[in-house]
């Protein structure tokens, strides 16, 4: 296509794609990991979790510059926007790299209707931007390789991705030092970038550690974290076969969800390419040179080293997601841009024989290629809209109106971010009912809502009977080992608007403060001010006892899916 065609047809994408993110984008934060951004925002600590470790302080510095625009979650719609451009522009260069500019714009085009990458930004996720992450180094590497770039520039290019997303140095880090070993550099521009690289990441780090409050304070958080994820069933921790399978499983299915048609035309094209390999290797004559058919048909050096990148790009985030951990689809989008770029080079090299665009082209390999990929484009553009995601098929959740058709799916589209953020918007509803110097205790299963609540509310007391990130003793706890609650009172004494963890059952006042109690443990809330309790509860609602200097107040009307309780503190 001509350049004022492209760039027309850029710009249509661009605006699609930005359209097609705030349009369906919910007015609350999405989940925990959102909460935490959004309190990094107005107080950077990573040892509280604002946000959790390692820390991400370049994007939360983004957020920050986008909190100029009006609403809550207005900052990460709008930095979700632009990286998704961002990913869409790199992703086609890296394409035209292996095929053709035609091509590299239809896979960027098939891309945005990706169902995880489209759902990831229309919500208030980060893994857009891990996706840019992904997509940033691979271009950085093949560059590096093919000597468009220097060694001081790809490190830098590598020390921004690091930089954005920290766990990039886990998950892309095998790619980068590929890089360096597949582009023999010098000694000394081995070094520069070496230097450079470190250089970027003190940059960011340095700050970090300081901003939460020292070193020591720093590694016990993240020591805290890793420990906890290698307790949920890692294979580097002391999980079984037993627990691992189900995370492959899992693994495999998001990338099912994010492929779906293209695997097929990917699969057409890869047999396509193997019966024209081996029908040539059969019409090759005996008396032929046999060294020169074998230097026809073996790979170049530049194709071997391509394989290699791509290698390095696919299996150690695989390696990880399936064996140590994989909470959300979302993680998926460091691996599926490699896999859209192979679907666009198999297509490329089976339409035009041997790769050839000035070839003639196999025309009906190509109208099924235009065929599947309008397809996807329909299906999954519908599917996002109408698609109902599958828990709440499962739980039959009637609080939703459902459409009268349902589409089995994932759990991707407006429905899922509906379903997914229900509770935020119901929790609203609660906190709009209460004062500021209420105790609300809330006491369902759903974890993120107080850290959620906490950041809506931060004058109020806000207390939750389920785990807390914020302080990772909960998360320890939840793993079978011992709660410790004087570490709990310390902490909320000491920072009042940062509830950590609690219990319900038994509510009781004293002279000096609120106490929950359960199985003979005491948490004690420095609530002095306080006069009432809001006690909310999920439908169906949870038995809570009263003790000493409590009263019953009766129910407050907070609309359907939750229910709430008031109670006076009348202890002298």
């Amino acid at each position: 296509m001509n350049r004022r065609r492209e760039l027309v047809a850029w710009i249509a994408l661009c605006a699609a794609t930005v359209l097609s993110r705030v349009l369906v984008a919910p007015g609350v934060l999405y989940d925990w990991d959102a909460a935490n951004y959004a309190h990094a925002m107005r107080d950077f600590d990573v040892a509280m979790h604002q946000p959790h470790p390692p820390g991400y302080l370049l994007y939360v510095l983004l957020l920050r510059a986008l909190s100029v625009l009006p609403g809550e979650v207005t900052p990460f719609i709008a930095l979700n926007a632009l990286f998704s451009c961002a990913v869409l522009w790199l992703l086609a260069e890296l394409a035209r790299r292996h095929a053709t500019a035609g091509l590299g714009y239809l896979c960027a085009l098939a891309f945005a209707v990706c169902p995880p990458f489209w759902h990831q930004g229309a919500a208030t996720t980060i893994y857009v931007t891990e996706c840019l992450c992904s997509v940033l180094a691979a271009r950085a590497a093949f560059a590096l390789c093919d000597g468009r770039i220097s060694g001081e520039r790809a490190a830098l290019w590598f020390g921004l991705v690091v930089a954005l997303r920290p766990s990039g140095a886990l998950t892309l880090g095998p790619l980068m030092l590929t890089a360096l070993y597949l582009a023999r550099l010098p000694l000394r521009a081995l070094l520069r970038g070496v230097g450079l690289f470190v250089a970027t990441v003190l940059l960011w780090l340095v700050p970090t550690v300081l901003l939460s409050g020292g070193l020591e304070r720093y590694r016990r958080a993240s020591s805290a974290l890793g420990h906890w994820q290698l307790d949920l069933g890692s294979a580097f921790g002391h999980a079984s076969l037993a627990e691992v399978l189900p995370r492959l499983r899992r693994l495999l299915l998001f990338l099912l969800d994010a492929t779906n048609l293209l695997l097929l035309l990917a699969l057409a094209s890869g047999v396509v390419l193997l019966v024209t390999w081996l029908r040539r290797r059969r019409q090759a004559q005996p008396s032929a040179a046999p060294a020169a058919a074998a230097a026809e048909d073996a790979p170049s050096s530049s194709s071997r080293r391509d394989a290699l990148l791509v290698l390095a790009w696919l299996l150690p985030p695989a390696t990880i997601y399936g064996l140590h951990h994989l909470p959300k689809s979302g993680y998926v989008l460091t691996i599926v841009p490699a896999l859209y770029m192979l679907c666009a080079w198999l297509c490329q090299h089976a339409i035009w024989p041997r790769g050839d665009s000035t070839a003639r082209p196999r025309r009906a390999l190509r109208v099924v290629s235009a065929a599947l990929l309008a397809l996807f484009l329909l299906l999954n553009g519908y599917g996002f809209v109408a698609a109902v995601p599958h828990e709440l098929l499962v739980h039959h959740d009637a609080r939703i109106a459902l459409p009268s058709r349902v589409l089995l799916s994932g759990d991707y589209g407006v429905y899922a971010l509906r379903y997914r953020t229900y509770a935020q918007r119901s929790m609203r509803r609660v906190l709009a009912k209460i004062k500021r110097d209420d105790v609300v205790v809330f006491l369902m299963g759903a974890h993120e809502l107080h850290r959620l609540a906490s950041y809506a509310c931060p004058d109020c007391w806000l207390v939750a009977s389920s785990i807390d990130h914020g302080c990772y003793t909960c998360n320890q706890a939840a793993c079978g080992k011992r709660l410790d609650f004087g570490a709990f009172q310390n902490r909320v004494l000491r920072r009042p608007h940062r509830r950590t963890w609690a219990l319900e059952t038994k509510i009781s006042a004293g002279k000096d403060g609120l106490y929950l109690e359960r199985a003979r443990r005491t948490l004690f809330i420095g609530a002095r001010g306080a006069k009432r309790v809001v006690v909310v509860t999920a439908c169906p609602p949870c038995g809570v006892s009263l003790g000493e200097g409590v009263k019953d107040l009766g129910a407050l009307h907070i609309g359907a899916g939750f229910r709430a309780r008031a109670l006076r503190i009348v202890a002298p």
